[in-house]
């Protein structure tokens, strides 16, 4: 619930702990409450793994980019301050705390939702709970007070074991995040201490061969939760150069043309199918003014040296995108045809089929709204995908294209252009087993990518190249990512496709 009378205003919450009491919470302007081991917490909870003002909360405002029909009302903000950390995670699907994906709470203020599980302690001292564990009871539910006619105060949360005479059960499995290593680079990170610094890193998500992207919180604007990818070695003359730039590249694609709504081509529903990036800081914007179609083509410049003609490099160059909650495309599709995971966390159920209808027709629109633009992605693949919601209650499931790494446009010069920012596939790998992956490629650009034919990103037709990866893609929908290679391999073998007997007939 909340109310503002003039200049005041409250907020009324509770905690639930699993297995435990519930505890009703108001909170003023101007004060503090927490969660912790000491006697006059607010929710006091007895562990020694637990510090005395574990979790801080506080009265805030909802920023309007959060919730735009909220903007400005009271809200409830959080803080760890714990020696062993505090997770974070959503309810699944099945109504359970969704601990596969758990991310640190912030040491800056961070805008709780209805509905989250805190994760406290994460690191427990507790000689029972291993490393990618949690003990049930550390689970505490955070709810708002709906205000009046809701269902207020909530009940008392009963274990998830009780009642089966299975007392293991207290310790789940979970994939509890690593504390982030003295050796990252984290630009602009925030300092609790001294207040400098925007970003509050608290996990690291994925690293691919351009960057390393991590979860972090705006501490200091109204972005909320983020991911930022972090270019790597940006010292090396060369390589760092020419990376900059494809990171610049790709931010640039969403923020001037799939996110841009002055752009004419603009269409909403599609440029949803895309994770937005936010903000640029590669640093080009400033040591290269000017249109970004004018830098693109004096970087994108057949035979241009990197390391003499190649933008100047800020220390730590970063982009800035929206966080994309669920799950990898390929990790989704595939597991129907994998066995369940070895570390005991609940999977969520294979795709249905009519998921996979779905997907692949939005996959389709997502190509289509790309060549509006001109645009050929090139890297179309599972892994550049989220399934960010499945299919629940009459609601379609949710794709969210990720990558725009290696993409570029379709004008014929780009075609056989060696540019170092524009070849993107040079070697395919050593061995045959290494080959197979690359099998979203169309058959010319392995053998270009292979040293056997001449240097060629793309043939004409000139999105030919996606709608290969697209067919690719509905491939492994359909028969799992394994045997789907397995058959392009057989047709490679036959002749780069004369041969279709390997797909004509997929039970």
């Amino acid at each position: 619930q909340e109310e503002t009378a003039g200049a005041a205003a409250f907020v009324r919450f509770a905690i639930a702990q699993r297995g435990g009491p519930v505890h009703e919470v108001v909170i003023r302007t101007g004060e503090v409450a927490f969660l912790g081991r000491a006697p006059k917490a607010s929710v006091v909870v007895q562990d020694s793994s637990v510090s005395s003002q574990h979790v801080e909360f506080s009265l805030g405002r909802v920023p309007a980019n959060k919730s735009p029909e909220r903007a400005g009302q009271p809200c409830v903000l959080a803080r760890d301050r714990s020696q062993n950390g505090t997770g974070l995670c959503r309810l699944g699907p099945d109504g359970l705390p969704d601990l596969v994906n758990i991310w640190r709470l912030s040491s800056g203020p961070e805008l709780l939702e209805d509905g989250q599980v805190f994760v406290i302690p994460l690191r427990s001292k507790s000689r029972q709970v291993g490393q990618n564990e949690v003990l049930e009871t550390s689970l505490f539910h955070f709810y708002m007070d709906p205000g009046p006619g809701g269902n207020w105060p909530p009940r008392p949360l009963a274990l998830i074991g009780q009642g089966n005479g299975r007392a293991e059960e207290a310790v789940l499995p979970a994939r509890v995040p690593d504390k982030l290593a003295d050796s990252d680079i984290l630009p602009d990170c925030y300092d609790p201490s001294s207040g400098v610094g925007r970003w509050n890193y608290q996990a690291r998500l994925g690293e691919g061969g351009l960057g390393i992207v991590y979860r972090a919180y705006d501490c200091r604007g109204n972005l909320g939760h983020v991911a930022i990818k972090v270019l790597k070695h940006p010292q090396r003359a060369y390589w760092g150069k020419q990376h900059c730039f494809a990171m610049h590249r790709e931010s640039q694609w969403s923020l001037q043309k799939i996110h841009n709504r002055q752009d004419g081509r603009y269409c909403e529903s599609s440029a949803k199918l895309f994770a937005r990036y936010l903000e640029d800081h590669t640093g080009l914007l400033q040591v290269c003014p000017g249109s970004f179609d004018e830098r693109r083509k004096r970087f994108e410049t057949p035979g241009l040296d990197w390391e003499k003609d190649g933008p100047t490099v800020v220390a730590a160059p970063y982009v800035v995108m929206e966080l994309v909650e669920g799950e990898a495309m390929h990790v989704a599709m595939d597991r129907e045809w994998r066995a369940p995971s070895k570390h005991g966390v609940k999977d969520p159920p294979p795709m249905t089929v009519e998921e996979k209808r779905q997907v692949l027709i939005q996959a389709a629109r997502a190509l289509e709204y790309l060549a509006t633009f001109g645009l050929i992605h090139r890297d179309f693949r599972g892994c550049n995908m989220h399934l960010a919601e499945r299919a629940v209650d009459g609601a379609e499931c949710v794709l969210k294209v990720l990558d725009l790494g290696v993409m570029i446009t379709d004008e014929d010069w780009q075609q056989s252009n060696t540019n170092d920012a524009v070849q993107a596939f040079r070697r395919r790998g050593e061995t045959e087993e290494k080959r197979r992956r690359y099998d979203w490629l169309p058959w010319e650009v392995r053998i270009s990518a292979d040293g056997i034919g001449p240097p060629l990103n793309f043939e004409k037709p000139v999105h030919s190249f996606d709608m290969f990866s697209l067919g690719v893609l509905a491939l492994h929908l359909t028969i799992g990512r394994t045997e789907a290679r397995s058959r392009l391999s057989a047709m490679e073998s036959a002749g780069a496709g004369k041969d279709l007997t390997a797909v004509e007939v997929i039970d």
